[in-house]
């Protein structure tokens, strides 16, 4: 996994003088990164019209940050972060449209909206990165801090928690099927299952993600012709409700206690449109429509619950002092 921070407006201003608390910022996420064997690099937008400007980012951050030339990666444009988008990298950044994009393009991304409140989401993102490795029940592949979909499962977990939700398993897995009910109404029709499999082998690596639990949860590994009789699970485990404990609450409920039917499925089009388009650019995935079904569905699934986590996280963030 890596971490890549944004330069200016995380760490420093445009003159590339170090933000008030950044330094200190900085060295300890990177500590505690490294410690788990993450790898930490730097996402910086240098100015096209002063060229320069490129090298003396590579200056900077050679000299004040500790890492290798290899680590640091300017940019001429913001966008171009996006390109460096997959399951196995976290984004810090101060825009918004650029956490966005940095998700729809297959990646996770954190906004940083000023010191004390980007410090919070890592902080919220350490601890449950904790939990999941002082947790020794779970099986060790999903407990790899090296394994997105074992981080993602955690970060969500913990954002349920800490924003006083009942029940988090059930929250986490009505989150879960929700994002394979869009996901697969999004595509509207099932490949040949077998080559999906096969394309589990092929390209699962890089973009598995929660659809192994999903088959797991299917008992899918004791029975692996299982496959052709996997429905879409019912959220029958969330009762209907009218009374809710806080606005997110309801909000979330409204997002993924959608109308569960064969024959009615609900999607935002839109969403999974603007998810597709970037991950073909930005991936330089061309032949994105000809990937097996799974590898397709496992993408849409982990940005899904990826934008699930940021508004548990955006919700937290501002309700701590």
């Amino acid at each position: 996994m890596t971490i890549y921070f944004s330069l200016e407006g995380v760490l420093v201003d445009h003159k590339l003088q170090w933000l008030a608390g950044s330094k200190e910022f900085f060295e300890g996420v990177s500590d505690f990164t490294k410690s788990i064997n993450w790898d930490v690099k730097v996402l910086a937008k240098y100015n096209k019209k002063k060229p320069e400007s490129k090298q003396e980012i590579i200056d900077w951050c050679l000299k004040n940050l500790g890492l290798s030339k290899s680590k640091i990666k300017p940019v001429p444009n913001n966008e171009d972060k996006l390109k460096y988008a997959n399951p196995e990298a976290f984004l810090i950044d101060p825009k918004i449209e650029i956490v966005n994009g940095f998700m729809y393009s297959g990646g996770t991304a954190i906004l940083f909206d000023g010191l004390a409140s980007g410090v919070k989401k890592i902080l919220f993102l350490i601890e449950a990165i904790k939990e999941l490795e002082a947790e020794a029940t779970m099986n060790n592949w999903s407990k790899s801090l090296l394994y997105p979909p074992a981080v993602l499962q955690a970060r969500l977990k913990y954002l349920f928690r800490e924003n006083g939700f009942d029940s988090v398993q059930v929250q986490y897995d009505a989150c879960r099927c929700t994002a394979y009910d869009e996901a697969e109404s999004y595509f509207g029709f099932w490949g040949d299952l077998l080559l999906g499999l096969e394309g589990q082998i092929c390209l699962g690596r890089k973009f598995d993600t929660v659809t192994a639990l999903y088959f797991e949860q299917q008992e899918f590994l004791k029975n692996p012709w299982s496959v052709y009789t996997i429905e879409t699970q019912p959220l029958s485990t969330l009762p209907k409700k009218t009374d809710f404990g806080s606005e997110l609450e309801k909000k979330l409920y409204e997002y993924y206690m959608k109308e569960n039917s064969s024959f009615i499925k609900h999607y935002d089009k839109s969403l999974f449109t603007k998810i597709q388009k970037n991950i073909v650019k930005n991936q330089n995935l061309k032949n994105f429509t000809y990937l097996h079904y799974f590898e397709q569905l496992s993408i849409f699934m982990f940005v899904y619950m990826n934008l699930v986590a940021n508004m548990l996280q955006e919700e937290l963030a501002g309700k701590v002092d």
